[in-house]
């Protein structure tokens, strides 16, 4: 009995130190221009690398977004300040080198690979326009570096998320409180949900619901402003 605990406890230890795993991430300062690669050993996080980013020497570009390829290869950033418009940018992993760049929308944020189509769709939060401007969605072909689409969804657009299956795409408009699902396809904006609390109904509702000829309707700003999805 004594040797059966003895073994287990090896097999055990073995086992724990053998599926002992380093993970790296890459975080982005948005106000240095610098991308810091992390090493988590488990137990603790260590910063490997500090990298600087952008092309403007003397300039605070504000790195915002950031992935990495579904293969590992390469690991992109989005930098939100411009003259006006805000660029993507692609990296080399291991080496951290620059490899190519593109302009975008104004204020480009937070951005999401599809498992289905590989396109990047990165928000354009636009952050200094007006509370009553839309912005969009860019699609990139990271491959090409190209910008094939913009798809026009509300004011203030953040986070970017898509399902596993890479189909579907959803952005949240922080000035209006709408969430937006794009089809990651075919391009096209599929439909709209407003996430602001259901307001309950009193017995005067309906007769507020009409308007008279030449009033103007109530687009107050929602108090919720959601900004990830």
């Amino acid at each position: 009995m004594k040797k059966t605990l003895q073994f287990l406890l090896t097999t055990l230890i073995i086992g724990t130190h053998l599926s002992a795993k380093d993970y790296y991430i890459y975080c982005a300062t948005e106000s240095e221009d610098e991308v810091a690669l992390i090493r988590f050993d488990g137990k603790t996080a260590h910063v490997e690398k500090r990298i600087p980013v952008g092309v403007w020497p003397v300039e605070i570009e504000g790195p915002h977004g950031i992935t990495v390829s579904p293969d590992g290869s390469y690991w992109y950033l989005s930098m939100a300040h411009g003259l006006p418009y805000g660029h993507l940018y692609k990296y080399k992993t291991g080496t951290d080198e620059l490899i190519d760049r593109v302009e975008l929308g104004l204020f480009p944020a937070t951005m999401g690979i599809s498992n289905a189509t590989g396109l990047l769709y990165i928000v354009n939060f636009n952050l200094h326009g007006g509370h009553t401007d839309k912005s969009t969605v860019s699609i990139v072909d990271p491959d090409e570096m190209i910008e094939i689409d913009r798809v026009e969804t509300g004011i203030m657009p953040h986070g970017s998320r898509l399902l596993n299956n890479g189909l579907k795409h959803y952005s949240v408009a922080m000035m209006s409180g709408t969430l937006y699902e794009i089809d990651a396809m075919t391009m096209q904006l599929n439909r709209t949900l407003s996430t602001a609390p259901m307001k309950k109904m009193n017995k005067h509702s309906g007769h507020n619901m009409k308007m008279k000829s030449g009033a103007k309707m109530d687009h107050k700003m929602p108090p919720e402003k959601p900004t990830w999805v």
